[in-house]
Parts: structure tokens; C-alpha cells; sequence
């Protein structure tokens, strides 16, 4: 069965572009490599990504589109992204006072924790957690808020990934070159978890070398907008 695809994207890169679609009758999100001469890299990455999406249990498959270009496709899952709350939340600050540390925002990181404890308990770490790669939905039968982690291109066991990731959220030691591990992912968390609470990444640099510096200096025990009671 072919894929109905939808014609504008749900993201853009240099390397894929992700849609939805339809396949055989269910609403599915296609990764597609984009073409170019460094094709055997994407594929590369998204045959690693579709692996992990099948520990997961949420691999559908990997096809061959008719232009002939690698796609995996995998069931699709409503969510806003992370990023997108964190602007708001800004913006909330901005005109409204702090972001309280209330029972949405405590539910919300609880929820990332166990996505990543799930990711964990498998065997893998994700390394490039950021908050475009995180998904959250209010499910509204049961109330409780899920999330979703998206793009497991750089998904590995612990110890054995190689270099990659968004420096705004690397640990330090991704910096400096070491593969990932669980402790390099909490990390990650901790630092979107700032910034959700703050509205401001905990280290703004996206110059590798500038980072690593940068996290030689502690960030705030509390950050300037939140409140905690």
C-alpha cells in the first residue's frame, strides 16, 4: 500500500524530512532521507532509528519510496513539542510573573523522566535529548500527560554512540568527545527542565568550545523565574 502523504512537512532538515501520512489505513509519520551524496549516512542513521523505535515497540517499517529514497515509518503520536511549551512558558513570564512549580509543571517532568527511564530499561540512551525532540500530550481520557521521545537517529547502548547531539543540552562530557550513557541523558533532562522552569537554557552557547567552558561555572541553584513551594 502506498503512503498518502501530507504535502507539508512536520519538520525540515538538511538530511530528512518528516511527514504524516496514511498507510494502510492508519495515520502513520514517515522519515524520509533526503537525496544527496551522502546518502549512505542517512541510511545508516535511520536504519538505527528504526531499530530503536522497534525496542520501543513502535516500528512499522522500513520502505523505499518510488523516487527511491529511504523512509521509516512509524505510527504517529499527537504532541506538542517541549520547545514550544517552553516558549510559552516564557511568555507567561514575560506579562504574568514566574512559572510556579505546580502540579502540571511536577506531572510533566515526571512524565519525561519515565520516557527516558523507558528508553534506559531497554538498553539504549538517546543522545540528543532536547526539547524539540520531545513530544508532550494530554491524554484526554485519562487526564495524564504523555510523552513522546522523537528522533532516536543518534540512539545507542550505553558506551557505544559516537559524537553528535545539540551542544545547548550536551553534557560536559559529550563535549569532550565521550560516547553516551544514561547520566549523559539525565543531564539533558535537568538542563530542559530548567528551562522550562526558567524560560532560558541553563547554558545558552552553541560554540562547542565556548560550552565547555561555560559549564565550568555553575548556573543558579534556583532559576530567576521559578518559584518552588
Amino acid at each position: 500500500t502506498e503512503l498518502a502523504f501530507d504535502p507539508v512537512p512536520l519538520a525540515a532538515g538538511p538530511d530528512f524530512a518528516v511527514h504524516t501520512a496514511r498507510w494502510r489505513g492508519a495515520s502513520v509519520v514517515v522519515k524520509a532521507a533526503r537525496p544527496g551524496a551522502d546518502g549512505e549516512r542517512r541510511e545508516s542513521l535511520l536504519r538505527r532509528e528504526h531499530g530503536a523505535f522497534g525496542k520501543l515497540g513502535k516500528a512499522l517499517g522500513l520502505v523505499r519510496l518510488g523516487d527511491g529514497r529511504l523512509a521509516l515509518v512509524r505510527p504517529f503520536e499527537p504532541g506538542v513539542p517541549l520547545a514550544t511549551l517552553i516558549e510559552r512558558a516564557l511568555i507567561r513570564q514575560r506579562y504574568q510573573g514566574a512559572r510556579s512549580w505546580n502540579a502540571p509543571t511536577r506531572a510533566l517532568c515526571l512524565a519525561l523522566c519515565e520516557a527516558v527511564h523507558a528508553l534506559h530499561k531497554k538498553g539504549l540512551v538517546h543522545n540528543d535529548l532536547k526539547p524539540d525532540n520531545v513530544l508532550v500530550f494530554l491524554d484526554p481520557t485519562s487526564g495524564r500527560l504523555v510523552v513522546t521521545l522523537v528522533d532516536l537517529a543518534l540512539t545507542a547502548r550505553p558506551g557505544e554512540g559516537g559524537p553528535g547531539g545539540t551542544v545547548a543540552y550536551a553534557a560536559p562530557e559529550r563535549l569532550l568527545g565521550a560516547p553516551g550513557s544514561e547520566a549523559s541523558d539525565l543531564w539533558a533532562v535537568a538542563a530542559m527542565i530548567y528551562a522550562l522552569l526558567a524560560g532560558t537554557r541553563p547554558y545558552p552557547d552553541d560554540e562547542p568550545a565556548d560550552a565547555l567552558i561555560a559549564r565550568r561555572t555553575p548556573v543558579d541553584q534556583i532559576p530567576r523565574f521559578a518559584q518552588s513551594y
